[in-house]
């Protein structure tokens, strides 16, 4: 029964000797067979899960200042962004409105990621200009533009170039032979060129809080700054920073540094009977116009009292134009107010790891300033839960458990510390540490926290956040500097 498979039993061999040849054959047969079914039986095909070609375009919308004679100058840019490589960008037109003579046009350059791309295909009516682009692929992630502009004899004071694109025409990219446009908020409008005589030179103030508490006779910030170059880089030879007295003491022989990247760039000179401070730089100080220069002034000591600090005036040369460039209007830098005491906040080393059950929260550190007397009645924390229950809340002062009234109330879970009898501020440092104890903590649970201070003067300083004294007299966390700190997140 089993000869359908080509098995034989040995003695009907021997019966059938002539048999041999079809039993072989019978074999082989069994065998190709065989084969093919285990062959037939793996995969043949192996599925892949098609990703959809996407892209966004951006475009910058800042409004730039072009120096007649700039040799050459960036006036538009935009980022195309794609999320795989391989796409190619096959059009592209941008509409270009303002005053200026078409020839200009001709001198338009378009560059990706600083090399350049193309030119120029055709100027069309109503300034549409369009770009022989011919598939030009495109690596995933942030594509830059520029279009860099090589100023002639058409450039002319008063001209005027606005960037955009019209609609979604403008800009077509394909993928494996389909075409298709970018995501964007069509129409897409971007930057305003304007053709001056001269750069200018514009300040701008980085503080937030401009109102600073110091301690005298230390060293301490008391302006921070940005000046903006536009139109044509400038070489910076002087800048000076007025002052205003409001109180009876005076500056005398006070000394006042100017810093850039954290090092010394020019030394103060006092002028008490014009209220100034000249800074010389001992070689030009180069301000580029594409990004902006962050200057910090420091006072090395101040006496008691409260002093207004301005930025008043700038020397510098433009580069193009050949023009002395001034500040084009001051800027108030900061009222300081010196004091000869004072506490200073700043922050400990911050866990990051959350876990069920007590966890360090919050490390603050406190120190007297200019004052062995200096007081702490009140602090407050807003504390933020996601996907965790806050069972308790303890304060540890100095690595032992303080008793103190913590309250917990709002929806923003405030945290409040009340002490009957006020803490003691150190000179060489007060630790707080704010614990919390969690439960049912899951993957993406997170707590944060973060000191509450006080921008604003209010009427009733016992209404504030931060309430410290010395002696009999109360203050708010208001003009406290160092503040406000950065916050505290554990992540489970």
């Amino acid at each position: 029964m089993f000869e359908h498979l080509g098995y034989i039993p040995e003695t009907t061999l021997r019966k059938k000797s002539k048999s041999k040849v079809y039993v072989s054959f019978l074999m082989a047969a069994l065998a190709v067979f065989t084969f093919s079914f285990s062959i037939n039986r793996g995969p043949s095909l192996v599925a892949q899960e098609y990703v959809n070609p996407a892209a966004q375009i951006v475009a910058d919308d800042v409004q730039r200042n072009l120096a007649v004679d700039n040799p050459r100058f960036p006036v538009f840019s935009f980022i195309i962004k794609t999320n795989l490589p391989g796409i190619e960008l096959s059009n592209l037109k941008v509409k270009v409105n303002g005053v200026y003579d078409v020839n200009l046009l001709k001198d338009l350059k378009l560059y990706h990621q600083g090399v350049q791309l193309g030119t120029i295909s055709e100027v069309g009516t109503g300034g549409s200009l369009y770009f022989d682009i011919d598939g030009y692929q495109l690596p995933a992630g942030d594509n830059l533009f520029s279009f860099i502009l090589s100023t002639g004899q058409a450039t002319k004071v008063g001209n005027i170039l606005e960037f955009n694109f019209q609609d979604q025409s403008s800009v077509i990219l394909s993928y494996q032979g389909h075409p298709f446009t970018p995501n964007g908020q069509w129409p897409i409008v971007g930057s305003l060129t304007s053709v001056v005589e001269h750069g200018s030179i514009a300040a701008y103030n980085n503080i937030y809080n401009t109102e600073l508490l110091i301690v005298d006779s230390v060293p301490r910030l008391v302006g921070n700054f940005s000046l903006a170059n536009k139109g044509e880089i400038a070489d910076l030879y002087s800048l000076t920073v007025g002052y205003r007295e409001l109180s009876d003491n005076k500056l005398d022989n006070e000394k006042f540094v100017l810093l850039y990247n954290e090092q010394t760039v020019a030394k103060g000179s006092l002028d008490v009977k014009e209220n100034k401070i000249v800074f010389k730089f001992e070689k030009s100080f180069v301000i580029s116009n594409a990004s902006d220069s962050k200057f910090e002034l420091h006072a090395l000591s101040l006496p008691t009292g409260v002093f207004e600090f301005y930025l008043q005036d700038i020397s510098a040369l433009g580069f193009v134009s050949g023009k002395n460039l001034s500040l084009e209007d001051q800027l108030q830098l900061s009222y300081v107010d010196v004091v000869d005491y004072y506490p200073e906040f700043s922050l400990g080393e911050l866990e990051t790891k959350l876990s069920d059950g007590w966890n360090e929260l919050y490390d603050l550190n406190i120190q007297a300033r200019g004052s062995d007397d200096i007081k702490l009645h009140k602090l407050s924390w807003s504390l933020g839960s996601i996907g965790t229950s806050i069972e308790e809340v303890e304060l540890w002062i100095n690595n032992q458990q303080y008793m103190a009234d913590l309250t917990i109330s709002g929806e923003d879970l405030i945290v409040k510390t009340d002490w009957e009898d006020p803490l003691d501020v150190s000179r060489l440092g007060t630790n707080l540490k704010l614990l919390v104890k969690v439960s049912e903590s899951q993957p993406g649970s997170k707590l944060s926290v973060y000191l509450l201070t006080d921008e604003i003067k209010l009427s009733e300083v016992l209404d504030s956040n931060i309430l410290w004294s010395l002696g009999e007299q109360f203050y708010s966390g208001y003009k406290l500097p160092q503040l406000p700190l950065g916050p505290s997140v554990l992540s489970y």
